[in-house]
């Protein structure tokens, strides 16, 4: 079994990892390496590591895909790990991807699909810290409740908490609201209040995790292809979503790890719940409010959002529009209205999508990133 990863995927065994001197292109984000790949070592400068292998199989297309987008302008990842099981990996480290190439190995064939890519690193977590920067806002309106919470989620298997604004270097202690239980070892998420933070706007929840434990909870986006998540074979079939210019063939799933939500436009949507170490059908009432279209408008590790338009009685000239929005391992999503919508949310649309609706009427326009450990020294 590999023990080598690059954010949460696994790089094969027989693959080789090694650097390269080559001049930082566009700076776009994460990798994924399957085990029918292999990996390159060119030599180097130490800070930027060069993969360069092959996909091969039944969704070796697909992994492509993924790499294309990955690596394309349109979503929000800065840095991910890259790091050894067994904390044995010199070039482990937190990395921002420069460059990556993908392509057929042969025009006639989809089974076999080759990248190379480049990795810049920009810390470790001896040098850096995960910052979680927040500067909780008041959304335009929500028919949901008027909460005045701001939640953020962070991996409960982090240490090191503080709070820190890095202009005045003031600190504040922090307090975990509760602990959400989500698929996966290393997922659940602990969930803190930004709003009672003692200091002024912004701010940073500072705090110490391991490569490994860190990405096991941010939020996913899947194309499912109108297929089962695991396949015949017992391999996973749902693609990774990483643009949002990406052209569905199947339905969007927004994975917190607690809760999938499916944004089927033809049956509607449709709600999986994560309990006790299974998923389980979510009922929500029933209502003649369909849903018309779907717009995701961000994606990135700590929340997907998008715009939702539905249509009632199917009726193209009676419709509404909502703004999703979906954090990482949350068992509800914010739904609020857009500036441009005067009426409130009709009672049937909004009693359907109320058993997953967040109450708050605040967010925390969070951003994940690296803050160095000497900044917040004492």
């Amino acid at each position: 079994m590999s023990e080598t990863y690059l954010y949460r995927q696994a790089i094969p065994e027989q693959a080789q990892t090694g650097t390269s001197s080559q001049q930082r292109r566009q700076l776009s984000k994460l990798a994924t390496i399957d085990s029918g790949s292999t990996v390159t070592d060119l030599g180097g400068d130490p800070n930027e590591i060069t993969l360069r292998g092959q996909f091969r199989g039944r969704y070796a297309d697909l992994m492509a895909e993924e790499l294309d987008e990955l690596f394309g302008p349109a979503n929000s990842f800065d840095v991910v790990p890259y790091y050894s099981s067994t904390g044995r990996l010199r070039a482990a480290g937190y990395y921002a991807l420069s460059s990556m190439d993908v392509g057929r190995a042969d025009p006639r064939r989809a089974s076999v699909q080759t990248f190379d890519g480049r990795l810049t690193r920009e810390g470790t977590r001896q040098s850096h810290r995960r910052s979680l920067h927040v500067q909780p806002q008041r959304v335009h309106r929500t028919d949901y409740g008027n909460e005045t919470r701001a939640l953020v989620s962070i991996p409960s298997a982090a240490s090191k908490r503080t709070w820190y604004k890095r202009e005045t270097q003031e600190r504040a202690p922090v307090s975990t609201t509760k602990t959400l239980v989500c698929e996966g070892d290393q997922a659940n998420v602990d969930l803190v209040d930004a709003q009672t933070v003692d200091l002024s706007p912004p701010y940073e929840l500072v705090y110490d995790v391991s490569y490994e434990a860190g990405g096991q909870c941010d939020v996913v986006l899947w194309d499912d292809h109108g297929r089962s998540k695991i396949d015949d074979t017992g391999v996973p079939s749902w693609q990774w979503v990483f643009a949002t210019s990406h052209e569905f063939c199947g339905v969007p799933i927004i994975d917190t790890g607690n809760i999938r939500i499916h944004l089927d436009e033809t049956t509607g949507i449709t709600v999986d719940q994560y309990t006790d170490t299974t998923w389980t059908t979510l009922d929500l009432p029933p209502t003649d409010w369909h849903l018309h279209d779907v717009d995701i408008t961000t994606i990135s590790p700590i929340r997907i959002e998008a715009h939702l338009t539905f249509t009632h009685n199917h009726n193209s000239d009676d419709s509404y529009t909502l703004r999703m929005l979906a954090r990482r391992g949350r068992a509800t999503t914010q739904f609020t209205v857009p500036s441009s919508v005067s009426t409130p949310t009709p009672s049937g649309l909004r009693d359907s999508l109320a058993p997953i609706a967040d109450p708050s009427v605040r967010r925390p326009a969070s951003h994940l990133g690296l803050i160095a450990r000497k900044e917040v020294r004492r």
